[in-house]
């Protein structure tokens, strides 16, 4: 069976045990993605620097934060194959960070992701740090008006897309 590990900054119940336990300071490998500001980025002397000091941005200051308040030690790694979390149903396995912690090569992923009902099948999350709106972008017009409810989004004259 298959362990449920942590994903976005919450720990397992075995991890919350080793924090209390108080015998030495636990060392978490932390499983992330470079997406730029402001979550997380190199510094731009990075060159130069070693460890966790070649980053920045808000993953970075949280994971310090938590680790001072928790003490714990964390190494950042980026994720092996640049991709947040997806099933493969023809093997089975995770890709990305959710396939990283699942599979025990991180103890945690710190991101800017989506949490899907498919991933909280394999893996428990925290409460997201941060919350984003959906946002429609249209091209003004002069006798267009501005849509106010989501029955004017279904006017013929507006032109829906998605990204994701």
């Amino acid at each position: 069976m298959m362990s449920i590990r942590a994903v976005l900054g919450i720990f397992s119940l075995f991890h919350l045990s080793c924090l209390t336990s108080g015998t030495s300071m636990p060392h978490f490998v932390v499983t992330t993605i470079l997406r730029g500001e402001p979550y997380l980025s190199l510094k731009s002397d990075h060159a130069g620097r070693r460890g966790n000091d070649k980053y920045e941005g808000y993953i970075k200051d949280l994971l310090d934060e938590l680790a001072n308040k928790l003490q714990w030690e964390f190494q950042i790694k980026m994720v092996a194959d640049d991709k947040y979390g997806t099933f493969d149903p023809a093997t089975g396995k995770w890709a990305g960070m959710i396939g990283e912690v699942v599979s025990g090569v991180a103890d945690m992923a710190v991101a800017d992701m989506s949490i899907t009902a498919m991933r909280e099948e394999a893996v428990d999350f925290s409460v997201p740090f941060m919350h984003l709106g959906i946002t429609a972008l249209y091209k003004k017009s002069g006798s267009q008006r501005v849509p106010i409810s989501k029955e004017d989004l279904l006017d013929k004259r507006i032109t829906l897309g998605s990204y994701g």
